[in-house]
């Protein structure tokens, strides 16, 4: 059997297949209360905080990373070398 016989008994299948109903409710989500906004109230601060160290942690790891990598760091200690 071929591939185009398994895609034609494939696509026949398909369209025997019956489509479910799908039901959607009239209201939209229920929107949280008061008590939910004061319980997430700290961990906004906290994720503000993590996020403003996080920034400095990444420009350093990127400056690091890119002076360990540099192909011509050794050139360059090289020629600094020969030159004094």
């Amino acid at each position: 059997m071929n591939e185009l016989e398994i895609l034609k008994k494939l696509a026949a299948a398909a369209a025997r297949e019956e489509v479910p109903q799908v039901r959607v409710g009239s209201r939209p989500i229920e929107i949280p209360t008061a008590a939910e906004d004061d319980f997430s109230r700290p961990l906004v601060w906290i994720a503000g905080f993590a996020s403003a160290m996080a920034l400095p942690a990444i420009i350093f790891a990127v400056y690091t990373l890119d002076s360990w990598t540099d192909p011509l760091l050794g050139v360059i200690d090289g020629l600094n070398w020969i030159l004094s």
